[in-house]
């Protein structure tokens, strides 16, 4: 792949708000030493022992603690650091550091986001209110505050719903219900109740919830990148949901769709939707389904997608997606192609519930066609539960092929050849 010249940055001229290896791995190779700086919540630094795998990365030249989720502590630690000023660009490092990392980029008079398209992309109720406003389509949605109402809400609508926390990541806490069975108040509970130990601040994570009519179609998302409220780069990846009343993902493969209706209707929706929201510069990642010919928004991400999507991009249009939404951030315009010569998937691995015995397989897949990275994230005696978010889920596979069609057959194949097994 080829990549872009960096090697002018000075230290700390990158600002990752939140730690994460999912941007830094790209960088490697192309930051200089030093280049970046990290500003992570204490809380969270000393649950995922950020402080040991910074100073053990090159790129890394200092670690700020502070606790971002309260803004104003973003005001405060740019009047006491004026090493901040030495930034070029500012990212954010998760879902829970978007708005965070749009104000201090405000602050700083650097490229982002904007602080209030941030606060629309953190919140799936703002989202929806800002979808309406632009004339794209929604299903019927209500922002609930007790079980009651969630029940209420979802008899009253009579047929499946969906029941999700508007602030969480990861299909953390979202579960389907039916109608006049109960199942919504429990689903109310259990979107109130999610938690993510390691990446919560002691401040917690705010969150409401949300119930919305579930819509059936194919699933997809679009990556975007705008700079100054112009699109310059999109691509859409089809989506894969694991059967069951938690929609988590099974797959996602690049190029989802690159000619036809769905593809032109997925690229004008989602753009009408940054537009409305007032987005300036940085990444999106946007989820629909497409039913009756029209895309209707599930929810949308103001920063890299997880579960592999820009690992995907990159194989599939050798180039590396993150280097060139690292572009963008410093100013200029990203370097793509506009179509993909190659086809990439990600298959993501799943087992019975149970205590894992053994896990095998995994080395002959890793030299099957196609087959880019093996990760098994469980191993013998650890617990699995049930599929009810993306941390259930027990290792993955990425493949880049010929095209699309030919990466899908690749993964099942490669699938199938690893076995981890459970015992009750």
């Amino acid at each position: 792949m080829t990549g872009f010249d960096l090697s002018g940055l000075g230290p700390g001229a990158i600002v990752l708000v939140g730690y994460s290896r999912t941007l830094l791995e790209p960088l490697a190779e192309r930051v200089p030493a030093g280049g970046v700086l990290v500003i992570e919540d204490p809380v969270v630094a000393a649950n995922r022992e950020v402080a040991k795998a910074t100073d053990a990365d090159p790129l890394v030249g200092r670690l700020m603690l502070t606790e971002y989720q309260e803004l104003p502590n973003i005001d405060a630690l740019v009047a006491a650091e004026p090493a901040l000023r030495a930034a070029r660009a500012v990212l954010p490092g998760s879902e829970y550091a978007v708005e965070p990392a749009a104000r201090l980029a405000a602050l700083l008079g650097l490229p982002g986001a904007g602080p209030e398209a941030a606060a629309v992309f953190r919140n799936k109720a703002r989202q929806r209110r800002t979808a309406a406003a632009a004339g794209l389509r929604n299903p019927r949605f209500a922002v609930v505050s007790s079980a009651a109402e969630a029940a209420a809400f979802v008899d009253e609508v009579g047929v499946r719903c969906v029941v999700k926390p508007t602030a969480r990541q990861a299909s953390l806490g979202v579960r389907f219900v039916n109608p006049h069975t109960g199942e919504a108040a429990a689903a109310f509970e259990h979107a109130s109740a999610v938690d993510e130990a390691k990446l919560v601040p002691a401040s917690g994570i705010r969150s409401e919830v949300i119930v919305e009519e579930a819509i059936s179609g194919p699933e997809y998302s679009v990556e975007m990148l705008v700079r100054q409220g112009r699109r310059c780069f999109a691509n859409v990846t089809a989506k894969q949901l694991v059967p069951g009343e938690h929609p988590v993902e099974l797959g996602h493969t690049v190029p989802g769709a690159r000619t036809g209706e769905d593809y032109t209707s997925l690229i004008e929706s989602t753009t009408r939707l940054f537009t409305a929201a007032g987005f300036d510069t940085g990444v999106l990642h946007c989820e629909w389904i497409v039913s009756e010919q029209c895309p209707v928004l599930v929810e949308c991400a103001a920063r890299v997608p997880g579960d592999e999507i820009a690992t995907l991009i990159s194989l599939a249009f050798d180039r590396s997606f993150v280097l060139a939404y690292l572009t963008l951030m410093l100013g200029a315009d990203p370097q793509l192609p506009v179509e993909p010569p190659y086809g990439a998937t990600v298959r993501f691995l799943t087992t019975a519930p149970g205590t894992v015995t053994e896990v095998a397989g995994a080395e002959e897949a890793a030299t099957l066609p196609g087959v880019q990275r093996v990760r098994i994230t469980a191993q013998p005696g650890d617990r699995i539960g049930p599929i009810r978010s993306s941390w259930d889920r027990v290792g993955y596979l990425v493949l880049r092929s010929a095209d699309a069609a030919q990466a899908r057959q690749d993964a099942d194949r490669a699938a199938n050849a690893i076995v981890v097994t459970t015992a009750s």
